[in-house]
């Protein structure tokens, strides 16, 4: 089975599963931890009862999940192309061609599931992440949300070594959030802050350790016209934009940047991928 995980219907990253059951949450032990505080610690679990048999089941979850657009109730049988929806995630099931999948899917829905969501490439798996990285790990099920940009991990197995390939997706106009993907570790922070620093000290937003970074590194900045920019907050905080070294650039959605070792993805809602 392939999984294909988004976020905002924006694609982060497709990895495959031959062991089951297979259990979605918060912590890490999950075999897909996302470190979202709107997800539960054990969320939900895909089950493999039999050949050609898939079904996902609510773990209890606080916000409970949804099977395309109604609520998971009970476990229920997958079919190519479902998507399991959990807050702003997304998760499309592309089932193994097994002899009796068809006869499955028949059973599960009365009318054929629309896919239009182009095939997504895979990312290297993550290395671990910084142990002063602010992630609500541990919190309850009720608690707030933590102070700070809460970053949202996402861990998966290797398949194919590069980055989602968004190039023919147009995000959903609906919505004005702006996200960095740390592409190295895998986590999405969404930029909702005036202000964010990168760097490594630990009262950095967005913590980056390496050569060549030092602590309050970079920022990136929301301007009055609702524009964000990056901006070097040293003298020796250089970075590159898509390739090019710069020291101030306006982010365009897709903008890879690139500061030491680490690369990051600047993606913008509401906007046309070219």
């Amino acid at each position: 089975m392939q999984i294909i995980v988004y976020h905002n219907n924006e694609p982060v990253k497709t990895y495959g599963f031959s062991d089951f059951p297979v259990t979605v949450g918060r912590l890490q032990e999950n075999e897909i931890p996302i470190a979202d505080i709107n997800i539960s610690r054990r969320h939900i679990a895909i089950n493999h009862p039999g050949p050609g048999r898939y079904t996902v089941v609510d773990l209890n979850s606080l916000n409970g999940a949804f099977l395309n657009k109604s609520k998971i109730e009970k476990e229920t049988l997958l079919a190519n192309g479902d998507r399991i929806v959990l807050g702003s995630f997304q998760l499309e099931v592309r089932l193994p061609t097994e002899p009796d999948t068809l006869a499955v899917i028949d059973d599960v829905h009365s009318e054929p599931v629309e896919s239009t969501i182009a095939p997504v490439a895979s990312v290297v798996p993550a290395a671990g992440l910084a142990q002063s990285m602010p992630m609500p790990l541990s919190v309850s099920d009720h608690e707030p949300t933590p102070k700070g940009i809460a970053a949202q991990q996402v861990v998966f197995s290797s398949v194919v070594a590069s980055e989602p390939d968004s190039s023919v997706l147009e995000l959903p106009s609906d919505s004005s959030d702006a996200v960095l993907i740390d592409i190295d570790q895998h986590l999405v922070y969404k930029l909702d802050k005036s202000v964010i620093t990168i760097g490594k000290d630990t009262g950095d937003d967005i913590y980056a350790d390496g050569p060549w970074i030092t602590e309050n590194h970079v920022a990136i900045e929301l301007d009055a016209e609702g524009a964000f920019w990056i901006t070097a907050r040293k003298m020796m905080g250089k970075f590159k934009v898509n390739g090019e070294k710069s020291g101030r650039h306006k982010l365009v959605h897709k903008d890879r940047i690139e500061i030491g070792d680490k690369t990051f993805r600047f993606m913008e809602n509401g906007q046309k991928a070219s």
